[in-house]
Parts: C-alpha cells; sequence; structure tokens
C-alpha cells in the first residue's frame, strides 16, 4: 500500500507535538508546583545537567519519529503506527529509543526544575510503561510484524542499549 509522505509527515509530527506537549509539558509543568508537599530537595547545580539531558531526549525522540514516518510510512501514533518494522539508526541498539528520549525529556526536567516529584512521575511513568511494553505493545509487534519482530527482538535489548549494532 503506497502512503503519501506529506500527509503522513504531518500527522506524525501532530501527533508527536500533542503526544509531547501532554506528556513532557503540561504534566511535568503541574507536578512540579507540588513540590512544596515533598520534603526532598534536589540539588540546584543539576540545573545544567537537565538541559542537556532534555536537548538529547528531544533529538533521540525527533529522530525515532522521522524513523517511523520514513521508514515505517506511519506515525508513533497508536492508531496510525509504522507499517514496516523500523530497525534502523537508534532501533539497532535499542528496541525503545522513542520511550527512553521521552523519559530522557522528562529526567531533563526535574534535574533543571530540581524537582523531585517530577522526579518520581518520571520513575513511575518508566515502570508503568515498562509494563505496557511486556503486555500490550509487545504482543502487538509480534502480531503484526510476525517472524521478523521475533528475530529483532531476540537481537536488540529492550531498554539497555548495546554498544555495536548487529
Amino acid at each position: 500500500m503506497k502512503r503519501d509522505i506529506g500527509l503522513v509527515w504531518l500527522k506524525g509530527h501532530l501527533y508527536g507535538v500533542l503526544y509531547l506537549a501532554v506528556i513532557v509539558g503540561v504534566i511535568p509543568f503541574l507536578l512540579k508546583g507540588l513540590d512544596r508537599y515533598l520534603p526532598l530537595a534536589l540539588p540546584g547545580l543539576l540545573r545544567d545537567a537537565g538541559v542537556v539531558v532534555f536537548l538529547a531526549g528531544l533529538a533521540l525522540d525527533y529522530w525515532c519519529l522521522w524513523l517511523f514516518i520514513t521508514r515505517g510510512r506511519g506515525t508513533a501514533f497508536p492508531l496510525d503506527p509504522p507499517h514496516a518494522l523500523v530497525v534502523n539508526g537508534p532501533y539497532r541498539y535499542v528496541r525503545n529509543p522513542i520511550v527512553i528520549g521521552m523519559f530522557a525529556m522528562i529526567l531533563g526536567e526535574a534535574l533543571y526544575f530540581t524537582s523531585s516529584v517530577v522526579l518520581v512521575y518520571t520513575v513511575g511513568g518508566i515502570v508503568a510503561y515498562h509494563f505496557y511494553l511486556v503486555y500490550v505493545e509487545e504482543p502487538e509487534l509480534k502480531g503484526r510484524f510476525g517472524t521478523p519482530y521475533e528475530a529483532y527482538e531476540m537481537a536488540v535489548p529492550r531498554w539497555i542499549p548495546r554498544l555495536r549494532g548487529p
């Protein structure tokens, strides 16, 4: 099935911006206001590191989004997922780089805002997303892509990137 790359590009970017605006923008912004109720404080020296971590996560997320659009001919949106299995770029080293990028951005915000509540949100989100991946997304990918995904799953780690390609 041939897809109009312009439409896929538009939908992919629209979904990416909206999703990240809520998960990375609105929720952490609201949560950082709760820091007064959690007596933990992160050192202010972490602010500069937070900017670097955030920007690295943003770059990784955009790279993955671009690969979904150009190689997978789909988006990160569950109702319009990639039609081809994407195993290029950062996907050669780890199966979930787009998720790693998203949580890097949130961690960067926690460090920048010196927010212990946003840090807890980051850790809780990672745990919740892990279970979503294991029990929902990975079985769906196995069903959609079959043997090629199973081979990919066996060759590439879920979370900790390997240091060399296949």
